[in-house]
């Protein structure tokens, strides 16, 4: 089976749709606007009399209507040979991202406050291995493809595009200074021209975004369309960091408001939280956690564990616990990736050279009585 990881850094992918499509409603309506506000900078003739009248000849509007299109295009071109750049940080910047990521939220989560503190994770464990794997750093390969040739194709695009601002003053200014229009006019025309043609190179410059996110699309679209080849429908997993929600406990075990009360105390008792059941002051009706309700019962993270597994289905724990497993109706022992023992509780704690036995003792200090 094939697998794809859809990529994260830089935007790419389909975050990058909405973030093209955004920019590209500006730029249409840039040039819509600059179209109907320049019209009369074309049109309006220079009095006779001077080399200035050269500018009514239309060949001069066609000029420079293919200059202007042409640094816009030079400047588009620039900057995509900059954007393609992106594709030598793919590997390395995914993985920056995930070491970002990581210690960046580690150190964010109250529950790691005493371990971190305890044992210096921060110091021993965060900074040595950010300082030895900070792809983001001003001496690492992608900083050096930054400051180098990335780098100077796009300052060759913002150089290009700041040449089509001059050409546009030149331009305007020299059909002033012949007549064509009064100085006032100057500021309106300037603008004009230079936002119709800036929106033509946003325009331009999205769509070579486009074209460049295609290949990060593209494995987004071969990951999903990864055949599901799984039979999921039978197996619900509970994992360590999971959330039941702020609501009775009753329906947080039937996932559904009305429920047999008789078989949700059975699975109750099944996943060995009869006991606590019967220290809750409403029963299957204490809401768990006060989110919603002042009164509501916080419950241990094992005990959460017990609330979740809860259901008439068959159930496979696993755990390094052994008080854990006097529950179960069948105990399956692994020691090095082979089961080595199976039955119940009372069958495997029986066999004094068992590996059972071995662990159970281990740890009957901490949950066996004297």
């Amino acid at each position: 089976m094939k697998t794809a990881i859809a990529p994260i850094f830089s935007g790419k992918g389909i975050c990058r749709v909405s973030w093209i499509f955004e920019r590209s409603l500006p730029g249409i309506f840039q040039v819509i606007g600059g179209v109907a506000l320049s019209v009369t900078l074309f049109t309006a003739p220079v009095p006779s009399g001077g080399w200035l009248t050269a500018l009514n000849n239309p060949l001069m509007a066609v000029v420079l209507f293919v200059v202007l299109v042409g640094d816009v295009l030079l400047a588009s071109l620039c900057y995509d040979f900059g954007n393609q750049y992106w594709f030598k940080f793919d590997d390395i910047g995914r993985f920056g991202n995930r070491v970002f990521s990581f210690f960046g939220h580690l150190f964010n989560d109250a529950k790691r406050a005493a371990d971190l503190r305890i044992y210096r994770q921060f110091e021993r464990v965060a900074i040595p291995f950010w300082r030895a794997n900070n792809i983001f750093a001003v001496t690492s390969p992608a900083a050096r493809i930054v400051h180098g040739p990335m780098g100077l194709w796009l300052a060759a695009s913002s150089a290009v595009t700041a040449l089509l601002t001059g050409i546009a003053y030149v331009f305007v200014c020299l059909k002033a200074g012949g007549g064509a229009f009064g100085i006032d006019s100057v500021t309106q025309y300037i603008g004009a021209i230079t936002t119709m043609f800036l929106g033509f190179a946003v325009i331009l410059k999205q769509s070579g975004e486009m074209h460049l996110n295609g290949p990060f699309l593209q494995r987004l679209f071969d990951f999903l369309d990864t055949p599901n080849t799984m039979y999921r429908g039978i197996f619900a997993v509970v994992f360590q960091d999971f959330r039941l929600f702020a609501l009775p406990l009753g329906q947080n075990v039937a996932a559904g408001a009305h429920y047999d009360r008789e078989l949700v105390m059975d699975c109750l008792s099944k996943a060995d939280f009869g006991d606590r059941l019967k220290t809750l002051p409403d029963g299957l009706d204490t809401p768990l956690y006060k989110e919603l309700d002042k009164n509501g019962v916080e419950v241990s993270g094992g005990e959460a564990q017990k609330i979740d597994i809860a259901g008439d289905k068959t159930a496979v724990y696993i755990s390094h616990r052994l008080s854990s497993c006097k529950f179960c109706d069948d105990i399956a022992v692994f020691d090095h990736g082979a089961i080595v023992q199976y039955g119940t509780h009372d069958q495997l704690v029986a066999d004094e050279n068992g590996k059972y036995y071995e662990l159970w003792h281990a740890q009957a200090q901490y949950y066996v009585k004297e």
